[in-house]
């Protein structure tokens, strides 16, 4: 079944629509489609790929000759002949809703990933390397009841060759422990989940994703494969590129500043970036992997430090605030290692140091005729940077970083009923681009204070430019996604 140029532009004039729509309705690049269009060589699973998710937009194609034998190949808007892969586009835009449905969306996946293996045998080949990681993995995330997973994994194996998202090479071990995986072993796979789907659920159980994940965790390779589809997952691939662009501004301003040792504002502003920024990053690298409610966590940390610098840049005086904070809890620490229960851990030195904290403490509030004071945040925060502490901070504390019920919640498997079936222990995507706007959102609010404290020519207007994409992509988000 081929698809060739010119067919290409006909299809795409008659649903109006140009190489990027076409593309995101195909879920391959824009180069692909433009490729194809200048009429170069693309692998034949490519052109079918295409092909069908022009029919599942009503496009049918004429075939050479099929109307009389001068006659060429076209297209026409209307019923037609219709090839699987249509198939498998109507059924992938019309999945079920993942939170509200989950059992409904785990059934239409497997049956997705049953016209999937159709498709392959109809070609009358085996699965591509790609395939068989991704397709382990998305067989793994239905086994789990994880429609999140298993939509990211299925959407990636079944992503056609040609498309520039697998140009990079698969490592050898990856490659050799997939081999087994032939047409068979899925179809086999296949068939003991339908039947264990279709046994009556006796309780609850812990849910892991797939054997490697099962031995080694988010350690393992399969979550390679996870992160790659994620952050091709069209709700959030936007998001991943402005928290990246975001880090490369980051560095950017890093590299172009010089610390000054003895301006003690200015140091602990350049400090307290440092600290933001690499939370910004490890935020990324754990949304990646799916481990949301981590990254929420390490969140709230990133918001703290951008209220600190917002403060600073504001008040150089609240070095000394940050200082008195930090004797107060050298000397708490103290007194809780001196305790009878614990002092016999520590060498007489030890102890000795420890003792003089806590009478250096003691001394400078005899002096000052009060008490040193910890931080309170919702304080430091209002004169400065009201809403970070409201929207930001307190959220990210209740599901991210305290034991809160919140915090359990994405840890639960819920039948259509709502009713608990058991527990997800591996990746999640409830919740990812609620979490890289935060991400992005806390960057942009400490790279600003920083531009100040370190002015560089032109960096005001990239962060302005950075703050109109973010409330572009926040104008033209859809909501809570699939």
């Amino acid at each position: 079944m081929t698809l060739d140029a010119r067919q290409c532009r006909m299809a795409r004039a008659a649903l109006e629509i140009g190489v990027r729509d076409l593309a995101q309705l195909a879920d391959v690049s824009p180069n692909t489609i433009a490729r194809l269009e200048r009429g170069e060589a693309l692998h034949q699973r490519t052109q079918s790929f295409i092909r069908g998710a022009l029919e599942a937009e009503g496009i049918g194609f004429i075939e050479p000759r099929a109307y009389s034998l001068s006659g060429g190949a076209g297209v026409r808007l209307g019923d037609g002949a219709r090839s699987r892969y249509a198939d498998l586009f109507e059924s992938l835009w019309t999945l079920p809703d993942f939170r509200q449905e989950p059992a409904a969306a785990i059934a239409a996946l497997t049956d997705i990933f049953a016209l999937y293996l159709d498709i392959i045998q109809d070609e009358h080949r085996e699965p591509d390397v790609w395939e068989r990681l991704d397709l382990s993995a998305a067989l793994a995330a239905l086994a789990a009841s994880n429609p999140h997973m298993a939509f990211a994994c299925l959407r990636r194996g079944i992503t056609p060759p040609d498309n520039q998202s697998k140009d990079y090479p698969i490592p050898d071990a990856d490659a050799a422990s997939s081999e087994a995986y032939d047409l068979a072993h899925f179809r086999r796979g296949l068939a003991k989940l339908r039947s264990t789907a279709a046994a009556p659920a006796t309780g609850g159980s812990t849910e892991l994703t797939g054997d490697g994940f099962s031995a080694l965790g988010f350690l393992s390779s399969e979550i390679d494969s996870f992160r790659t589809a994620i952050r091709e997952w069209t709700p959030a691939r936007a998001w991943f590129e402005l928290g990246d662009e975001l880090t490369g501004l980051g560095l950017q301003l890093l590299r172009d500043h010089e610390t000054p040792l003895h301006d003690n504002q200015r140091f602990c502003i350049a400090t307290l970036f440092v600290r933001t920024h690499q939370s910004h990053q490890a935020a990324l690298i754990l949304i990646e992997r799916g481990m949301i409610g981590d990254a929420r966590s390490v969140l709230r940390s990133a918001v703290e430090g951008a209220i600190a610098l917002n403060a600073l840049a504001a008040d150089p005086s609240f070095v000394d605030r940050l200082t008195d904070a930090y004797r107060l809890s050298q000397q708490k620490r103290a007194r809780v290692a001196l305790d009878p229960a614990y002092r016999d851990g520590y060498s007489a030195s030890e102890i000795a140091e420890m003792e003089k904290t806590i009478r250096e403490v003691d001394g400078l509030k005899a002096a000052r005729g009060k008490s040193l004071q910890d931080i309170n945040w919702a304080d430091v925060a209002q004169p400065v940077c009201p809403d970070l502490y409201q929207l930001l901070y307190r959220l990210l504390s209740a599901d991210g970083t305290h034991a809160t019920i919140d915090a359990l919640n994405r840890h639960l498997i819920l039948d259509t009923d709502q009713n608990i079936v058991g527990l997800n222990a591996g990746p999640d995507t409830d919740g990812v681009v609620d979490a890289l706007q935060a991400a992005c959102l806390v960057m942009l609010w400490a790279a600003e204070p920083f531009s100040r404290a370190f002015p560089t020519d032109g960096v005001s207007d990239q962060i302005q430019g950075f703050v109109q994409r973010f409330g572009q992509l926040v104008g033209t988000a859809t909501g809570p996604v699939k």
